[in-house]
């Protein structure tokens, strides 16, 4: 897709592996690199950071518990069975045990969480999947493969980061050609490819949720869309993402992933996204 957009001030033009050519500055690259180290194996450090979570927890509990002291031994003098394993341990000592144990299975876990995090991953289905429900979305698997395709330029059936750097830029220029066109043109007018972005919208609504808390607040967005777009247009931009949830429309200012998909496709006259 080509679109006749002047380059913007400060961006750095960047040749893909794929031959593509991007051009993003230095804020967005950045922002769009932190969304997607938080996307790229998101399953499986979910699953070891619930572990480590859970081990946690029950290491605490023995920890504030206040042991008797107290012999745990049963009177096994009488049993027919002498094979049996008798615990010579007071409660004390078997607490302080599982402690140690505990901590050994944390240190372990806690080692296997950074060895990932410092190996380079891809957005996979899994990935995709668990983040969406973990923000209060959940989407069957086959709309995900489908938001999958529609960028996976490589054919691998996962996302790299060229192909979601990729992605981003071509809805970015979509996005400034609609900002730029005059407001009584009608949005089935603007002379745009019609470029998957079902999983932009889910890019943008995580790069505006930095710190990962699963909503949005204008605050969160104002930066972004100020370097973007400029002063001028900041509070049209504003109102297209947070319609009547706009704090100046008396609204909370705050949207949740659903309210955040339903106000942007409205806003840019395309079909609301179900999944």
């Amino acid at each position: 897709m080509s679109l006749n957009i002047a380059p913007k001030r400060n961006a750095i033009n960047k040749r893909l592996s794929t031959g593509q050519i991007i051009s993003l500055t230095g804020h967005e690259e950045k922002s769009l690199r932190h969304a997607y180290d938080y996307m790229a194996g998101y399953a499986k450090r979910k699953m070891l950071t619930k572990k480590i979570a859970t081990k946690t927890k029950e290491y605490n509990n023995i920890t504030a518990s206040s042991p008797k002291n107290k012999s745990q031994l049963l009177d096994l003098s009488n049993s027919p069975n002498k094979n049996l394993h008798v615990d010579l341990r007071t409660e004390e000592e078997v607490k302080t045990d599982e402690k140690y144990i505990l901590k050994d299975e944390i240190a372990i876990l806690e080692d296997k969480l950074k060895t990932f995090e410092n190996l380079d991953h891809v957005i996979s289905l899994k990935d995709i999947e668990i983040f969406l429900k973990n923000i209060g979305l959940v989407v069957h698997k086959k709309y995900i493969q489908n938001m999958i395709w529609e960028i996976d330029e490589k054919g691998d059936e996962v996302i790299d980061w060229e192909e979601f750097q990729l992605t981003y830029f071509r809805n970015l220029q979509i996005l400034q050609l609609i900002s730029d066109t005059p407001a009584h043109v009608p949005a089935k007018d603007i002379p745009v490819n019609n470029e998957p972005n079902t999983f932009f919208h889910i890019m943008e609504f995580t790069i505006f949720d930095s710190s990962h808390k699963g909503t949005i607040e204008e605050d969160d967005c104002m930066e972004i869309l100020y370097a973007r777009y400029g002063r001028e247009k900041l509070e049209k931009e504003l109102m297209k993402i947070f319609g009547d949830k706009l704090r100046g429309t008396s609204g909370g200012g705050t949207l949740d992933i659903n309210t955040y998909l339903a106000t942007v496709t409205a806003a840019t006259g395309e079909r609301a996204i179900v999944f």
